[in-house]
């Protein structure tokens, strides 16, 4: 980022930001003239800046800066004068595909090349919604880490679910509905093995073996609950 005609006089700048291991959440406010350029090599970021003279465009393209916007490949040049607040989040590449790749149970999906613009009007307003709860959490209670790894989930799968990305497309397709027992027992093991780390349903499903909706599935056939709601019994059965 550089600044323009900067007059030390004129120019504010507060900074807020929660980090983990493979998601950071960033809010700041600047006052100044701002020129800038995000490339995106190994991460994706999902932002979303208010301000009175915002103007965005990613590789000729402009975009609305009333609307929140992802970058994932290629340049997207942003540009202000007087003040603006800035919102994102930034997720590492390979961890976002893993993720996403059992929660939709398509082992092959690749987050490259996303469209920028929301899908709707209602999915910008969802993400803005989720972005201020992830970041009011997450100040909250960040030495939490089952907390954390919860919202960074949350998080990540709202934001490929509020833009056309092959996550969309790879849970509007057909998913598996059936698992042997022994999935299950897999299931079980791991997580009363672990039940007292940071799990989550896609943690479970990854030691298991299958999708996280195939799982689901298994769970509700065999068993009459979720795996959520089972590994919710053992912390508490621990406890």
């Amino acid at each position: 980022a550089r600044l323009d005609r900067v007059d030390p006089r004129r120019v504010s700048f507060t900074w807020n930001s929660a980090e983990l291991a493979k998601f950071s959440v960033v809010s700041y406010e600047l006052a100044a003239s701002v020129r800038s350029s995000v490339v995106m090599d190994d991460q994706i970021m999902a932002c979303r800046m208010v301000g009175d003279d915002v103007r965005l465009e990613t590789e000729g393209r402009p975009l609305d800066p009333r609307r929140p916007w992802v970058c994932s490949d290629g340049t997207t040049e942003a540009q202000w004068t007087g003040t603006a607040r800035v919102r994102a989040f930034v997720f590492d590449r390979s961890d976002a595909e893993r993720v996403a790749r059992v929660a939709s149970g398509d082992d092959r999906l690749v987050l490259r090349r996303l469209d920028p613009v929301p899908r709707s009007r209602d999915a910008a307003t969802q993400w803005e919604r989720s972005f201020a709860h992830v970041s009011a959490s997450l100040g909250a209670g960040h030495d939490d880490e089952i907390l954390a790894h919860e919202m960074h989930r949350h998080a990540l799968l709202m934001t490929l679910s509020a833009f056309s990305t092959p996550y969309v497309d790879a849970v509007t397709r057909a998913h598996q509905s059936a698992a042997a027992p022994r999935t299950v027992r897999r299931a079980i093991a791991h997580i009363e093995a672990h039940a007292q780390q940071p799990l989550t349903l896609e943690d479970i499903a990854t030691a298991s073996g299958i999708s996280s909706r195939g799982l689901q599935n298994a769970f509700r056939r065999e068993l009459d609950t979720t795996p959520t709601e089972y590994l919710r019994r053992v912390r508490l059965s621990g406890a």
